[in-house]
């Protein structure tokens, strides 16, 4: 009767334990969405920045309460806002936003 008892809560525990370590963190990784990078370099990439200061094709923008260097194709007026497309080193390649408006 004990030896049951025993078997059956070991079998119990070692159930528990293969659910736990195994089963359980399979079935999360299996139904976890992917995540937008939202930190580093390449969490940057399509965010808007302010422009601050512009000549010819580069100029300065303020992204995120700080301030890059960006290059763009064309030349922006002061305020307007431009959509960061990538980044080489501490420099923002820009192009303009579609739904963009000048602030004043």
């Amino acid at each position: 009767m004990i030896e049951k008892i025993l078997l059956t809560a070991i079998a119990l525990f070692l159930l528990y334990e293969l659910m736990e370590h195994v089963i359980l963190p399979l079935l999360g990784r299996s139904f976890q969405k992917k995540r937008s990078i939202r930190s580093g370099k390449e969490g940057l990439i399509g965010q808007l920045a302010e422009v601050v200061e512009w000549k010819e094709k580069s100029g300065m923008v303020r992204l995120n309460g700080e301030y890059w260097q960006a290059v763009g194709e064309k030349s922006f007026p002061v305020g307007q806002e431009v959509k960061v497309e990538k980044i080489e080193g501490l420099k923002l390649t820009v192009t303009s936003f579609e739904n963009s408006r000048v602030k004043p």
